[in-house]
Protein backbone atom coordinates (compact mmCIF):
# COMPACT_ATOMS: atom_id res chain seq x y z
CA UNK A 1 0.00 0.00 0.00
CA UNK A 2 2.83 2.46 0.62
CA UNK A 3 4.43 1.53 -2.57
CA UNK A 4 0.72 2.63 -4.16
CA UNK A 5 1.05 6.07 -2.16
CA UNK A 6 4.71 6.49 -3.36
CA UNK A 7 4.15 5.96 -6.60
CA UNK A 8 0.84 8.23 -7.04
CA UNK A 9 2.12 11.06 -4.88
CA UNK A 10 5.70 11.24 -7.35
CA UNK A 11 3.11 11.09 -10.34
CA UNK A 12 1.20 13.80 -8.64
CA UNK A 13 4.41 15.89 -7.83
CA UNK A 14 5.61 15.26 -11.61
CA UNK A 15 2.47 16.45 -13.00
CA UNK A 16 2.34 19.79 -10.74
CA UNK A 17 5.80 20.01 -12.32
CA UNK A 18 5.23 19.40 -15.69
CA UNK A 19 2.15 21.72 -15.35
CA UNK A 20 3.90 24.73 -13.62
CA UNK A 21 7.14 24.29 -16.18
CA UNK A 22 4.43 24.39 -18.89
CA UNK A 23 2.74 27.84 -17.67
CA UNK A 24 6.43 29.31 -17.01
CA UNK A 25 7.01 28.33 -20.89
CA UNK A 26 4.06 29.73 -22.01
CA UNK A 27 4.65 33.38 -19.31
CA UNK A 28 8.42 33.52 -21.21
CA UNK A 29 6.91 33.35 -24.79
CA UNK A 30 4.30 36.14 -24.55
CA UNK A 31 5.04 38.71 -27.09
CA UNK A 32 4.47 42.20 -24.99
CA UNK A 33 3.57 45.40 -26.57
CA UNK A 34 3.25 48.50 -24.18
CA UNK A 35 3.36 52.42 -24.43
CA UNK A 36 1.73 55.73 -25.14
CA UNK A 37 0.43 56.68 -28.80
CA UNK A 38 -1.79 59.23 -27.90
CA UNK A 39 -3.66 61.11 -30.99
CA UNK A 40 -3.79 57.62 -32.89
CA UNK A 41 -7.47 55.78 -33.50
CA UNK A 42 -6.02 52.71 -33.47
CA UNK A 43 -2.97 50.31 -32.64
CA UNK A 44 -2.44 47.35 -35.26
CA UNK A 45 0.52 45.48 -36.51
CA UNK A 46 1.30 44.54 -40.31
CA UNK A 47 3.68 41.67 -40.78
CA UNK A 48 6.15 43.58 -43.13
CA UNK A 49 6.95 40.39 -45.06
CA UNK A 50 3.44 39.27 -45.35
CA UNK A 51 1.47 38.91 -49.19
CA UNK A 52 -1.53 37.28 -49.62
CA UNK A 53 -0.73 34.11 -50.20
CA UNK A 54 2.22 33.16 -48.74
CA UNK A 55 2.60 33.83 -45.13
CA UNK A 56 0.87 31.90 -42.87
CA UNK A 57 -0.25 34.11 -40.11
CA UNK A 58 -3.11 36.43 -39.61
CA UNK A 59 -2.41 39.51 -41.66
CA UNK A 60 -3.48 42.35 -39.54
CA UNK A 61 -3.09 41.74 -35.41
CA UNK A 62 -4.82 44.28 -33.33
CA UNK A 63 -3.92 46.07 -29.81
CA UNK A 64 -5.99 48.62 -27.81
CA UNK A 65 -5.56 51.86 -27.40
CA UNK A 66 -7.65 53.59 -23.98
CA UNK A 67 -8.80 56.82 -23.52
CA UNK A 68 -5.36 58.14 -22.41
CA UNK A 69 -3.62 57.32 -25.89
CA UNK A 70 -1.84 54.00 -23.89
CA UNK A 71 -1.31 50.73 -26.04
CA UNK A 72 -1.31 47.64 -25.54
CA UNK A 73 -0.78 44.07 -27.39
CA UNK A 74 -0.03 40.68 -25.78
CA UNK A 75 -0.14 37.09 -27.83
CA UNK A 76 1.24 33.94 -27.26
CA UNK A 77 1.75 33.00 -30.61
CA UNK A 78 2.93 35.50 -32.84
CA UNK A 79 5.83 34.36 -35.41
CA UNK A 80 9.58 35.71 -35.22
CA UNK A 81 9.45 38.93 -37.72
CA UNK A 82 9.12 42.52 -38.77
CA UNK A 83 6.18 43.77 -38.19
CA UNK A 84 4.84 47.84 -39.10
CA UNK A 85 2.85 49.40 -36.09
CA UNK A 86 0.10 51.73 -37.90
CA UNK A 87 1.82 51.49 -41.16
CA UNK A 88 4.78 53.86 -39.51
CA UNK A 89 7.29 52.12 -38.30
CA UNK A 90 9.12 48.91 -38.14
CA UNK A 91 9.61 46.64 -35.56
CA UNK A 92 11.18 43.11 -34.75
CA UNK A 93 9.23 41.08 -32.55
CA UNK A 94 9.00 37.50 -31.92
CA UNK A 95 7.67 35.40 -28.59
CA UNK A 96 9.03 36.66 -25.21
CA UNK A 97 9.92 40.01 -25.59
CA UNK A 98 8.61 42.86 -23.67
CA UNK A 99 8.78 45.45 -26.18
CA UNK A 100 7.79 49.64 -25.43
CA UNK A 101 6.46 52.56 -28.10
CA UNK A 102 5.82 56.19 -28.21
CA UNK A 103 4.56 58.47 -30.08
CA UNK A 104 6.84 61.65 -30.14
CA UNK A 105 6.59 64.90 -31.82
CA UNK A 106 3.79 63.01 -34.17
CA UNK A 107 6.53 60.00 -34.66
CA UNK A 108 6.03 56.65 -33.63
CA UNK A 109 9.04 55.37 -31.68
CA UNK A 110 10.07 52.37 -29.92
CA UNK A 111 11.51 53.09 -26.35
CA UNK A 112 13.52 49.52 -26.91
CA UNK A 113 14.18 48.98 -30.44
CA UNK A 114 16.20 52.09 -30.92
CA UNK A 115 17.71 50.80 -33.81
CA UNK A 116 14.92 50.17 -35.80
CA UNK A 117 13.87 54.01 -35.38
CA UNK A 118 16.00 55.28 -38.62
CA UNK A 119 15.54 52.44 -40.71
CA UNK A 120 13.80 54.03 -43.27
CA UNK A 121 16.03 54.39 -45.78
CA UNK A 122 16.76 51.15 -45.46
CA UNK A 123 13.87 49.52 -46.16
CA UNK A 124 12.45 51.92 -48.42
CA UNK A 125 12.35 50.19 -52.01
CA UNK A 126 12.06 53.49 -53.73
CA UNK A 127 14.65 55.71 -52.32
CA UNK A 128 17.11 52.09 -53.33
CA UNK A 129 16.21 53.02 -56.76
CA UNK A 130 16.91 56.94 -56.67
CA UNK A 131 20.29 55.87 -55.32
CA UNK A 132 20.81 53.96 -58.31
CA UNK A 133 19.64 56.09 -60.46
CA UNK A 134 21.76 58.93 -59.06
CA UNK A 135 25.08 57.38 -59.08
CA UNK A 136 24.71 54.31 -61.58
CA UNK A 137 27.35 57.07 -63.72
CA UNK A 138 30.10 56.42 -61.98
CA UNK A 139 32.90 54.00 -62.42
CA UNK A 140 32.05 51.20 -60.29
CA UNK A 141 34.86 51.54 -57.65
CA UNK A 142 33.52 55.20 -56.75
CA UNK A 143 29.96 53.51 -57.02
CA UNK A 144 30.50 51.20 -54.60
CA UNK A 145 32.81 53.55 -51.87
CA UNK A 146 28.89 55.64 -51.89
CA UNK A 147 27.14 52.15 -51.04
CA UNK A 148 29.67 51.77 -48.32
CA UNK A 149 29.24 55.48 -47.15
CA UNK A 150 25.18 54.79 -47.12
CA UNK A 151 25.47 52.08 -44.65
CA UNK A 152 28.37 52.78 -42.59
CA UNK A 153 25.85 54.47 -40.27
CA UNK A 154 23.87 51.42 -40.12
CA UNK A 155 26.52 49.12 -39.55
CA UNK A 156 27.97 51.34 -36.32
CA UNK A 157 24.32 51.04 -34.87
CA UNK A 158 23.86 47.26 -35.45
CA UNK A 159 26.82 47.04 -32.75
CA UNK A 160 24.86 48.81 -30.25
CA UNK A 161 21.76 46.15 -30.35
CA UNK A 162 21.56 44.02 -27.11
CA UNK A 163 19.36 41.35 -28.47
CA UNK A 164 21.80 39.08 -29.91
CA UNK A 165 19.34 37.52 -31.91
CA UNK A 166 18.75 41.00 -33.67
CA UNK A 167 22.07 41.69 -34.14
CA UNK A 168 22.91 38.84 -35.60
CA UNK A 169 20.00 39.30 -38.26
CA UNK A 170 20.43 43.05 -38.67
CA UNK A 171 24.27 42.26 -39.77
CA UNK A 172 22.71 39.69 -42.10
CA UNK A 173 20.39 42.14 -43.55
CA UNK A 174 22.73 45.16 -44.41
CA UNK A 175 25.37 43.01 -45.90
CA UNK A 176 23.53 41.71 -47.97
CA UNK A 177 21.18 44.74 -48.80
CA UNK A 178 24.55 46.39 -48.91
CA UNK A 179 25.78 43.57 -51.53
CA UNK A 180 22.50 43.66 -53.78
CA UNK A 181 22.41 47.43 -54.06
CA UNK A 182 26.06 47.22 -55.42
CA UNK A 183 25.28 44.17 -58.00
CA UNK A 184 22.35 46.54 -58.85
CA UNK A 185 25.33 48.55 -60.80
CA UNK A 186 25.38 45.67 -63.41
CA UNK A 187 21.67 46.11 -64.28
CA UNK A 188 21.80 50.14 -64.07
CA UNK A 189 24.36 49.72 -67.02
CA UNK A 190 24.28 47.59 -69.91
CA UNK A 191 27.26 48.60 -71.33
CA UNK A 192 29.37 47.66 -67.86
CA UNK A 193 31.54 44.36 -68.30
CA UNK A 194 31.64 42.49 -64.66
CA UNK A 195 35.30 42.37 -62.83
CA UNK A 196 36.33 40.14 -60.66
CA UNK A 197 35.14 42.47 -57.89
CA UNK A 198 31.51 42.15 -58.94
CA UNK A 199 31.98 38.55 -59.70
CA UNK A 200 33.76 38.08 -56.03
CA UNK A 201 30.26 40.36 -54.68
CA UNK A 202 27.86 37.70 -56.62
CA UNK A 203 29.35 35.43 -54.51
CA UNK A 204 28.64 36.77 -51.33
CA UNK A 205 24.79 36.74 -51.89
CA UNK A 206 23.54 34.04 -49.56
CA UNK A 207 19.67 32.45 -48.86
CA UNK A 208 21.13 29.94 -46.26
CA UNK A 209 20.17 31.69 -43.22
CA UNK A 210 17.22 30.55 -40.81
CA UNK A 211 15.91 33.82 -40.61
CA UNK A 212 16.59 34.83 -44.29
CA UNK A 213 12.95 34.70 -45.21
CA UNK A 214 11.46 36.79 -42.56
CA UNK A 215 13.12 40.06 -43.66
CA UNK A 216 10.77 42.51 -45.46
CA UNK A 217 13.01 42.57 -48.87
CA UNK A 218 13.70 38.86 -49.10
CA UNK A 219 11.60 38.75 -52.22
CA UNK A 220 13.31 41.70 -54.04
CA UNK A 221 16.56 40.49 -53.45
CA UNK A 222 15.65 36.85 -54.72
CA UNK A 223 13.84 38.38 -58.15
CA UNK A 224 16.91 40.77 -58.13
CA UNK A 225 19.16 38.31 -57.97
CA UNK A 226 18.03 36.03 -60.54
CA UNK A 227 18.20 39.24 -63.02
CA UNK A 228 21.52 40.05 -61.98
CA UNK A 229 22.54 36.40 -62.90
CA UNK A 230 21.11 36.50 -66.08
CA UNK A 231 23.33 39.43 -66.81
CA UNK A 232 26.35 38.46 -65.17
CA UNK A 233 26.02 34.67 -66.86
CA UNK A 234 24.14 35.45 -70.51
CA UNK A 235 21.11 33.31 -69.16
CA UNK A 236 18.15 33.02 -71.24
CA UNK A 237 14.94 34.08 -69.52
CA UNK A 238 13.63 30.98 -70.05
CA UNK A 239 16.21 29.21 -67.85
CA UNK A 240 16.32 31.90 -64.77
CA UNK A 241 12.33 31.65 -64.69
CA UNK A 242 12.29 28.17 -64.27
CA UNK A 243 11.60 27.62 -61.12
CA UNK A 244 14.13 24.55 -61.09
CA UNK A 245 16.26 26.36 -61.85
CA UNK A 246 15.73 29.15 -58.80
CA UNK A 247 14.96 26.52 -56.18
CA UNK A 248 18.09 25.31 -57.07
CA UNK A 249 20.25 28.58 -56.72
CA UNK A 250 18.41 28.67 -52.87
CA UNK A 251 19.86 26.68 -50.05
CA UNK A 252 17.17 26.86 -47.18
CA UNK A 253 14.32 24.34 -47.65
CA UNK A 254 11.64 26.31 -45.15
CA UNK A 255 12.24 29.32 -48.31
CA UNK A 256 12.12 26.23 -51.42
CA UNK A 257 8.74 25.96 -49.90
CA UNK A 258 7.39 29.67 -49.61
CA UNK A 259 9.25 30.78 -53.11
CA UNK A 260 7.59 27.89 -55.16
CA UNK A 261 4.16 28.64 -53.77
CA UNK A 262 5.26 32.38 -54.69
CA UNK A 263 6.11 31.94 -58.00
CA UNK A 264 3.18 30.10 -59.02
CA UNK A 265 0.32 32.24 -57.32
CA UNK A 266 1.92 35.31 -58.61
CA UNK A 267 2.68 34.10 -61.91
CA UNK A 268 -0.60 34.91 -63.44
CA UNK A 269 1.22 33.61 -67.54
CA UNK A 270 -0.64 30.61 -69.18
CA UNK A 271 2.27 28.82 -70.77
CA UNK A 272 4.58 25.92 -70.59
CA UNK A 273 7.43 26.99 -68.30
CA UNK A 274 4.75 28.26 -65.47
CA UNK A 275 3.03 24.84 -66.11
CA UNK A 276 6.56 23.16 -65.43
CA UNK A 277 6.54 25.35 -62.37
CA UNK A 278 3.13 24.09 -60.94
CA UNK A 279 4.86 20.88 -61.51
CA UNK A 280 7.73 21.22 -59.62
CA UNK A 281 6.19 23.06 -57.03
CA UNK A 282 3.99 20.23 -55.91
CA UNK A 283 6.73 18.27 -54.63
CA UNK A 284 7.43 21.49 -52.24
CA UNK A 285 4.59 22.34 -50.93
CA UNK A 286 2.51 20.18 -48.46
CA UNK A 287 -0.53 22.27 -47.32
CA UNK A 288 -4.09 20.32 -48.68
CA UNK A 289 -5.49 23.57 -49.87
CA UNK A 290 -2.75 24.73 -51.81
CA UNK A 291 -2.40 21.88 -53.66
CA UNK A 292 -5.68 21.98 -54.96
CA UNK A 293 -5.25 25.46 -55.94
CA UNK A 294 -2.37 24.00 -57.63
CA UNK A 295 -3.86 21.25 -59.68
CA UNK A 296 -7.16 23.39 -60.46
CA UNK A 297 -4.94 25.75 -61.74
CA UNK A 298 -2.65 23.28 -63.47
CA UNK A 299 -5.77 21.53 -65.59
CA UNK A 300 -6.98 25.30 -67.08
CA UNK A 301 -3.45 25.95 -68.03
CA UNK A 302 -3.64 22.71 -70.37
CA UNK A 303 -5.11 24.97 -72.98
CA UNK A 304 -2.48 27.04 -73.30
CA UNK A 305 0.20 24.27 -74.08
CA UNK A 306 2.63 24.14 -76.91
CA UNK A 307 0.49 22.30 -79.48
CA UNK A 308 -2.58 22.75 -78.29
CA UNK A 309 -5.14 24.33 -80.76
CA UNK A 310 -6.01 28.19 -80.36
CA UNK A 311 -9.44 28.77 -79.46
CA UNK A 312 -12.32 28.68 -81.93
CA UNK A 313 -13.72 32.09 -80.50
CA UNK A 314 -15.00 34.67 -82.71
CA UNK A 315 -13.38 38.27 -82.94
CA UNK A 316 -14.74 41.38 -85.14
CA UNK A 317 -12.59 43.39 -88.00
CA UNK A 318 -12.21 46.76 -89.17
CA UNK A 319 -15.67 46.32 -91.08
CA UNK A 320 -17.06 44.91 -88.41
CA UNK A 321 -17.20 41.47 -89.56
CA UNK A 322 -17.41 38.35 -87.50
CA UNK A 323 -14.69 35.39 -87.93
CA UNK A 324 -12.11 33.59 -86.28
CA UNK A 325 -8.59 32.58 -86.25
CA UNK A 326 -8.86 29.31 -88.66
CA UNK A 327 -8.46 32.64 -91.41
CA UNK A 328 -4.65 32.05 -90.92
CA UNK A 329 -4.31 28.79 -91.07
CA UNK A 330 -1.33 27.99 -93.45
CA UNK A 331 0.91 30.95 -92.07
CA UNK A 332 2.80 31.15 -88.44
CA UNK A 333 0.80 33.73 -86.08
CA UNK A 334 2.04 36.68 -84.12
CA UNK A 335 -0.70 38.20 -82.11
CA UNK A 336 -0.24 41.62 -79.94
CA UNK A 337 -3.19 41.92 -77.35
CA UNK A 338 -2.88 45.46 -76.30
CA UNK A 339 -5.76 47.80 -74.81
CA UNK A 340 -6.93 51.32 -76.25
CA UNK A 341 -5.89 52.86 -72.35
CA UNK A 342 -2.25 51.23 -72.12
CA UNK A 343 0.66 52.99 -72.24
CA UNK A 344 2.89 50.06 -72.39
CA UNK A 345 1.09 48.82 -75.43
CA UNK A 346 1.77 51.50 -77.42
CA UNK A 347 5.14 51.85 -76.71
CA UNK A 348 5.51 48.32 -78.17
CA UNK A 349 3.84 49.19 -81.57
CA UNK A 350 6.97 50.76 -83.11
CA UNK A 351 9.34 47.45 -82.61
CA UNK A 352 5.94 45.10 -83.61
CA UNK A 353 6.53 47.95 -87.29
CA UNK A 354 10.18 46.60 -87.59
CA UNK A 355 9.38 43.31 -86.66
CA UNK A 356 7.11 42.82 -89.30
CA UNK A 357 9.69 44.90 -91.45
CA UNK A 358 11.92 42.14 -90.95
CA UNK A 359 9.41 39.13 -91.42
CA UNK A 360 8.05 40.87 -94.60
CA UNK A 361 7.63 37.59 -97.22
CA UNK A 362 7.67 35.11 -94.73
CA UNK A 363 4.74 32.97 -94.32
CA UNK A 364 3.63 34.80 -91.06
CA UNK A 365 1.16 36.75 -90.27
CA UNK A 366 1.11 39.84 -87.56
CA UNK A 367 -2.46 39.97 -85.83
CA UNK A 368 -3.08 43.07 -83.07
CA UNK A 369 -5.92 42.13 -80.95
CA UNK A 370 -7.70 44.78 -79.00
CA UNK A 371 -9.19 43.10 -75.54
CA UNK A 372 -12.48 45.07 -74.79
CA UNK A 373 -16.09 46.18 -77.50
CA UNK A 374 -14.77 50.26 -77.63
CA UNK A 375 -14.73 50.24 -81.38
CA UNK A 376 -14.58 54.01 -81.85
CA UNK A 377 -11.53 54.31 -79.69
CA UNK A 378 -10.02 51.14 -81.16
CA UNK A 379 -10.11 52.32 -84.33
CA UNK A 380 -8.88 56.09 -83.31
CA UNK A 381 -6.10 53.94 -81.98
CA UNK A 382 -5.14 52.13 -85.32
CA UNK A 383 -5.41 55.38 -87.22
CA UNK A 384 -3.39 57.57 -84.84
CA UNK A 385 -0.30 54.96 -84.32
CA UNK A 386 -0.76 53.32 -88.03
CA UNK A 387 -1.39 49.89 -86.64
CA UNK A 388 -0.34 48.24 -89.77
CA UNK A 389 -1.40 44.65 -88.97
CA UNK A 390 -4.82 42.46 -89.23
CA UNK A 391 -6.78 44.59 -86.88
CA UNK A 392 -8.87 42.59 -84.75
CA UNK A 393 -11.19 43.23 -81.42
CA UNK A 394 -12.38 40.78 -79.35
CA UNK A 395 -15.95 42.16 -77.90
CA UNK A 396 -15.49 40.94 -74.71
CA UNK A 397 -15.54 37.25 -76.39
CA UNK A 398 -13.63 36.11 -73.04
CA UNK A 399 -10.36 34.80 -74.66
CA UNK A 400 -8.60 36.81 -71.45
CA UNK A 401 -10.11 34.72 -69.06
CA UNK A 402 -9.44 31.52 -71.39
CA UNK A 403 -5.47 32.34 -71.18
CA UNK A 404 -5.38 34.48 -67.93
CA UNK A 405 -4.09 37.60 -70.07
CA UNK A 406 -4.40 39.93 -66.67
CA UNK A 407 -1.67 42.06 -68.27
CA UNK A 408 -0.82 44.12 -71.08
CA UNK A 409 0.45 43.72 -73.95
CA UNK A 410 0.50 40.05 -74.10
CA UNK A 411 1.77 38.44 -77.04
CA UNK A 412 1.48 34.39 -78.49
CA UNK A 413 2.97 32.89 -81.22
CA UNK A 414 0.62 30.01 -83.43
CA UNK A 415 2.21 27.63 -85.70
CA UNK A 416 0.87 26.64 -90.00
CA UNK A 417 -1.65 24.67 -88.07
CA UNK A 418 -3.52 26.72 -85.73
CA UNK A 419 -1.67 25.66 -82.39
CA UNK A 420 0.46 27.35 -79.98
CA UNK A 421 3.79 27.40 -80.19
CA UNK A 422 3.78 29.53 -76.88
CA UNK A 423 0.82 31.47 -75.21
CA UNK A 424 3.51 33.63 -74.12
CA UNK A 425 5.79 35.23 -76.51
CA UNK A 426 8.61 37.58 -76.30
CA UNK A 427 8.01 41.00 -76.82
CA UNK A 428 8.40 42.95 -80.17
CA UNK A 429 11.47 44.30 -79.03
CA UNK A 430 13.10 41.63 -77.65
CA UNK A 431 16.40 40.19 -79.33
CA UNK A 432 14.50 36.63 -78.64
CA UNK A 433 11.79 37.45 -80.54
CA UNK A 434 13.57 37.31 -83.91
CA UNK A 435 16.01 34.69 -82.70
CA UNK A 436 12.75 32.43 -82.76
CA UNK A 437 10.90 33.74 -85.92
CA UNK A 438 14.55 33.05 -87.56
CA UNK A 439 14.47 28.93 -86.43
CA UNK A 440 10.87 28.71 -87.54
CA UNK A 441 10.81 30.55 -91.09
Amino acid sequence: MNNHRTVLLCFFLSLCFVTINSQDNNKSNRLKISGSLSGEQYFMLLDASWDTWSRQITPYLNGTIDENGNAYFESDSIKEGYYLVNSKIMLYLRPGMNVGIKKIDGHIQSTSHAYMNPLNSLYNQNILKDFVRTHSKLKFDNYCAKVDEKYAAYKTRIENIADGRLREIERYHVEMAETMLKLQYGLANKDFISTDAYTNLLKKVDFSQDFYSILPQWRNWLKDYFKIIKFEYNLSDEKVNSLAFQLKEIKSREVKEVWAWERVVTNATFDDQSYANFKLARKYIKDEHKLRFIENQMTAMELALKGTPFCDLKFKDENGDVMSFDKFKGKYVYIDFLGVYCPACIAQLPHLKEIKKAFEGKDIVFVSVCLGDDTAKWKKLIEKHQIDCENLISNNNGISGLYNITYIPHYMLLDKKGRLVTANAPKPHDKELKTMLDKLL
